[in-house]
Formats: C-alpha cells, structure tokens, sequence
C-alpha cells in the first residue's frame, strides 16, 4: 500500500515512465490477511486494487532466479523483489534453553512466564501465548504487556501474587499506505480512511510512551515497603 501510494514520485525520481512500473502482490494463502479475519482480508484487497496493485493469492513461493520469481506454478518477471516472509522470534532465543513455540517465539503462561523457566518472564514479539489470549506479536500489547510485567515484578518484590494478564483487547490495524487501514478498533471492525487515521493517530502518540516519565518507576523503594 505504500509503495503504490508513493510510486508516482519514486518512478520520477528516477526517470521511469509510470507505465512501465508493475506492482504485484503474491500471497500464499487463499486471500490477505490470512491471520485475522476474511473481511479484513477481503477490504485490504480492494483497497489495494484502487491503490492499482495487482494482487494474487494461492501463489505461494517456489523459486526465484535473477530475472523471475515462480509462485503457485507460474513464472513472473521482476525488477525488485521484496521478500516478506513473517515473524520469527530473534536467534538469542534459540539459543536461550527456553521452550519455543514453532514461530521461534518463547511459550508463556497465564502470567507471561516461559513454561519451561517460569522464573523468566517474556513479553512482546518474543512471546507466544499459552493460556495467555491476545498475546500477539503487536506494537499495541507489547507496550500493555511492558506495564503488565513491571507491575508484576513490583508486586512479586513487594511479596504479593501477581494477577495474571490481561490482553488490552484494544484491537488490531495493518496500514495500507496513504492514511488507508483495516482491521478492528476494539470489537469493531473498520477500513479505509477511517481506519488509517486513527492508525496514523496511534503511531504519532508510540514515541510519547518512550520518553514519558513512568509515575510508579520499578526501582522506586517505596514498592519494597509493607503497605
């Protein structure tokens, strides 16, 4: 979505005629978004297609030369070829000991703990979720899951049991270039322009939770006290 929402400018920049340019989107799945739900997949394509992408699913990969890549059985020339090929927990948790999910990511319980070391707590895209429901790999629940673990670890040094987690449920948004998103705000589902403002809004308010002062800080004494 935003490599077509940009495409006039970069085809100028670099002297190529609009015409020449040809954006195909293969997906080896039967339609996009494979992971949530159809409807979603079925707006992302027809906001893509307005976008003029050429989008084709069942096309799974099966090889790639210089010049063509071969997928769900036919041959397609191409320039440049960008390669998305999902999420895989980094390599420092392969070699971590840990139990790892088939995604390479750390398997945790109820309390985001790794069911094989429950002493070691994971959060965030390392984490796949046991009993633990919306703990997906998301910018949003990795931040909640951040405030989840901090405030368990003070709760653990203070002597009390944690409660477990909870997801924010505040719901999902893939962008699709030129303020264009679907997904779901809270139970809600939603596309279009509507959706990517309110992703762009999202996005704009992400570096503020770097850089604020937390107003209970982990290391603060006052949590190693008896209330």
């Amino acid at each position: 979505g935003e490599l077509a929402h940009r495409l006039p400018d970069l085809a100028a920049r670099h002297g190529v005629p609009l015409r020449r340019v040809r954006l195909v989107l293969l997906e080896g799945q039967e339609r996009l978004l494979p992971g949530m739900a159809a409807c979603h997949g079925r707006a992302a394509r027809r906001i893509l297609e307005r976008k003029g992408v050429e989008v084709r699913t069942g096309a799974p990969l099966e090889g790639v030369s210089e010049s063509t890549v071969t997928a769900g059985g036919d041959g397609l020339a191409y320039g440049v070829l960008a390669w998305a090929g999902g999420i895989r927990g980094p390599a420092l948790l392969t070699d971590s000991g840990l139990a790892l999910a088939n995604d390479g990511r750390v398997r945790v319980d109820g309390h985001l703990r790794s069911i094989s070391h429950p002493d070691i707590r994971v959060g965030g895209d390392c984490a796949r979720g046991e009993d633990a429901p919306g703990a997906e790999a998301t910018a949003t629940e990795a931040i909640h899951q951040g405030r989840y673990l901090a405030g368990a670890l003070r709760d653990e040094l203070a002597g009390h049991r944690p409660a477990a987690y909870r997801a924010s449920r505040l719901g999902l948004l893939v962008a699709l270039g030129d303020s264009d998103a679907v997904g779901t705000v809270g139970p809600l589902p939603m596309s279009g322009r509507a959706a990517g403002v309110i992703k762009n809004g999202a996005e704009r308010t992400y570096p503020d939770t770097l850089t604020a002062a937390h107003p209970n800080p982990l290391l603060n004494p006052d949590f190693l006290r008896p209330a």
